[in-house]
């Protein structure tokens, strides 16, 4: 019968539990889960800090729609269409700063970039998609990102600054 090593790691509001057979692997992502928790100052990045300081630094870099792409999506390998109404939803939202977003401005995300048959995908379907992975949510004939979108995209970014 194997052992079962359980961790679990609380400071403030940050916090993980870690459970496995394996010794070696649990220390391990103990110690990556760790670091990301902690800054090299040696204090928690809580996440609304994280997502204020990516925001503010989109903000004064003036990024635009492709600038976003290149640096963030396809730096990341993100190819799955689902995916990607998210980022631009992301975009639009946090970026931007736009109130109110519909499905014809992602259209204008993809058309912006130069996505190959842009005007042949069915966006709100990939908008939908989306919803039922629970990263955006459609209020009063409006697209918004979830907790979890927002989420998604800040590990999905941060995995590539660090």
């Amino acid at each position: 019968m194997d052992h079962k090593y359980k961790i679990s790691f609380r400071i403030g509001d940050a916090s993980f539990d870690l459970e496995s057979t394996d010794l070696d692997w649990l220390e391990n992502k103990e110690k990556d889960y760790v670091t990301k928790l902690l800054d090299k100052g040696g204090k928690i990045v809580k996440p609304a800090e994280r997502n204020d300081h990516l925001q503010s630094t989109f903000r004064s870099q003036k990024l635009t729609i492709k600038e976003f792409y290149k640096n963030y999506i396809k730096a990341n390998k993100i190819t799955a269409r689902p995916d990607l109404v998210v980022f631009f939803v992301y975009y639009l939202e946090r970026i931007l700063k736009k109130e109110v977003i519909k499905a014809s401005d992602v259209i204008q995300c993809f058309a912006d970039i130069s996505y190959p048959n842009y005007n042949k995908l069915n966006v709100p379907d990939l908008l939908t998609q989306a919803k039922r992975k629970a990263l955006l949510k459609y209020v009063n004939n409006f697209w918004s990102l979830t907790i979890t979108g927002e989420d998604f995209v800040l590990n999905t970014i941060l995995d590539k600054v660090q």
